[in-house]
């Protein structure tokens, strides 16, 4: 319907001026919706030049096939013509021309254009649209800034860069669609006019015609020819006259449907922006809220406030699963094993399991380090977990003192355990050390009671202190040995207590020889490694004597190796020392009891009244 209800008019001239042979074509096709019009001039002179042609014929059928306004369109219609030249065998010439072409939708126009063919479009008396040459001298023409008029005199005009039969870098022009009015004009011509005839002149017999571009076209004809050139390239001139625009009735229905739908769009765009708005909004809030959490987390963490913490640490982990944050995520999650390790420590530590409570301190310190917070909370935890292991050593110790008889040196460990309760107010295990310091001086006074009744005392005090002497020279000596033999521990052991002795005897020089020998023992005992493999000696060699029956040397390196153990805190193997040393007494019990019954005993390497016997005990 677009067609019969618009009125184009066209009118061409095609002449080969005074070649022998026209190489310039003309083509044009008008269908219901969409006309093509198309204009080529072959680079070639020769009876065999039909590139134009060719190129041309091309188009058109590209254009049958698919009538569009579409750029890409145009494109495929140049590339089409393109290839078509490329791959022609005709001529042993590769074929080569330039070409214009118009597609109107009797509505709007497009043109595209390869090489030095031109299209003007006429409106009002003046030049509305035109094409440009795709040439060297176009470039140079613009870069000066020119009048188009020279390029009909340049010498560079032929010297194309892009053209149809190219093999690399075919870019045409396309322009952008022009919207046609009543009485435009169209006109397309090759070179053969342009290098003739002005613009200005041709302004002129489109500023005087009326709407039959016949009369245009023999008017550009005769001009041409007036200026009678000595040699005439092929010339052709095309004119369309736009008489009568299609109108489309449906436009307002159109513009009608667009603006509902752009209203539409909008809307919806609108819905989708405050969408996103407050979708960003409610997660810069999430992740706000678990940013508060987190800095609370922090602070309660270095107050000590651990159980309000878990709770800040839970709803931060909520917030940041919301969020997909995996770096949160894992600090959140490195925050909360710290806390649970240390309300887990709190809990062990109320119930009295100090041992537990310092291992699970001990993974919330590592913790710790990772979350940079609460360090140092942390380790005063432990350390009073240790303070309370070490009470109850001291307790330990005590009561074995006591059980050997020793009330004076007892009384100095339980005095240090109430010292060590008073200071971590645990006010029962400072009852416990109290009462146990009752007990010792109640045994003292019976003691001492008992004493008193013997006149001899003071000499058998003095008889006591030389033999204390003797006894602490002896362990000195046995430290010795043992410190000979590479026995650093059960050295040291012997070496303190004979300082002990020494300071309860109050010698002066006895003291300070069994401190040099604790310090040059203990300077032995740096390496672990060395300690560790010194006590797997020593329990392996208590294997060996228990395994050959010699069970008083073996109870003497199993207790040199738990000892060792002890020091270097090895629990576990302190326990299966303790184990052994339980089978050992076990077998000398069997064997005692055998002496008993009359049958011959073992011979052992060691007394039971044997200094280093007393000291395992």
């Amino acid at each position: 319907m677009r067609k019969i209800n618009s009125e184009y008019k066209t009118a061409f001239v095609s002449e080969a001026g005074s070649e022998l042979i026209n190489n310039d074509f003309f083509g044009f096709v008008e269908l219901e919706d969409f006309a093509c019009y198309v204009v080529a001039d072959g680079l070639y002179k020769g009876a065999d030049a039909e590139s134009a042609k060719l190129a041309i014929d091309t188009v058109v059928r590209k254009f049958l096939e698919r009538p569009s306004l579409k750029k890409r369109a145009l494109q495929g219609y140049l590339k089409a013509a393109n290839t078509r030249l490329l791959n022609s065998g005709k001529t042993r010439q590769r074929l080569k021309t330039s070409i214009t072409v118009v597609v109107t939708n009797y509505e709007k126009m497009r043109y595209a254009s390869a090489g030095n063919t031109r299209m003007y479009l006429y409106r009002g008396g003046h030049v509305l649209a035109q094409t440009a040459d795709t040439s060297y001298a176009q470039q140079l023409v613009t870069k000066e800034g020119s009048s188009q008029d020279k390029l009909s005199r340049h010498r560079e005009r032929n010297n194309l860069h892009t053209y149809l039969g190219q093999k690399s870098g075919f870019a045409p022009r396309i322009s952008k669609k022009i919207k046609l009015q009543e009485s435009d004009v169209i006109t397309l011509f090759s070179r053969g006019i342009w290098e003739n005839v002005e613009d200005s002149e041709l302004l002129d017999v489109f500023s005087e015609v009326g709407n039959d571009p016949r009369e245009a076209v023999d008017n550009v004809e005769e001009l041409l020819l007036s200026r009678q050139p000595k040699e005439l390239e092929n010339y052709t001139f095309a004119a369309i006259f736009v008489n009568k625009v299609f109108e489309d009735p449906n436009r307002k229905k159109r513009i009608r449907k667009i603006i509902i739908i752009s209203v539409v769009a909008v809307v919806l765009l609108a819905i989708i922006i405050l969408v996103i708005f407050f979708w960003n909004r409610n997660r810069q809030q999430i992740r706000a809220d678990m940013e508060d959490h987190l800095t609370r987390v922090v602070t309660l963490v270095e107050q000590g406030n651990y159980s309000r913490a878990l709770t800040d640490a839970e709803e931060a982990d909520a917030l940041a699963r919301r969020l997909r944050d995996r770096d949160r995520l894992a600090e959140i999650d490195t925050y909360m094993q710290l806390i649970q390790a240390v309300l887990f420590g709190d809990s062990l530590l109320d119930d009295g399991r100090y041992q537990e409570a310092q291992d699970a301190f001990r993974r919330a310190i590592r913790y710790a380090r990772d979350a940079e917070v609460g360090y140092a909370d942390i380790n005063r935890r432990l350390e009073v977990t240790e303070e309370y292991i070490n009470f109850f050593a001291l307790m330990e110790l005590g009561d074995s003192l006591v059980a050997r008889g020793s009330y004076e040196r007892a009384l100095y460990y339980y005095a240090r355990a109430r010292e060590q309760a008073s200071a971590l107010f645990f006010s029962a295990g400072r009852q416990q050390a109290l009462d146990a310091i009752a007990d010792v001086h109640e045994r003292m006074t019976r003691a001492a009671e008992a004493a008193a009744a013997d006149a001899a005392e003071e000499r058998e005090a003095d008889r006591e202190r030389a033999a204390a002497l003797l006894a602490a020279a002896e362990l000195i000596a046995q430290g010795d040995r043992h410190f000979a033999v590479g026995d650093y521990v059960a050295a040291r052991a012997f070496y303190q207590m004979a300082r002990e002795m020494y300071q309860e005897l109050e010698d002066g020089p006895g003291i300070a020889t069994a401190t040099g020998r604790i310090a040059l023992a203990e300077s032995r005992l740096m390496d672990r490694q060395d300690q560790e493999a010194l006590a797997a000696e020593f329990a392996a060699q208590g294997d060996r004597h228990f395994a050959a029956g010699d069970y008083l040397e073996a109870r003497r390196y199993y207790t040199l190796a738990r000892q060792i153990y002890d020091y270097l805190g090895m629990t576990w193997r302190v326990t299966h020392m303790d184990n052994q040393l339980e089978l050992v007494r076990q077998a000398i019990e069997r064997a005692e009891a055998e002496a008993d019954a009359g049958r011959p005993p073992w011979i052992f390497g060691q007394s039971l009244n044997s200094p280093l016997i007393l000291t395992a005990i």
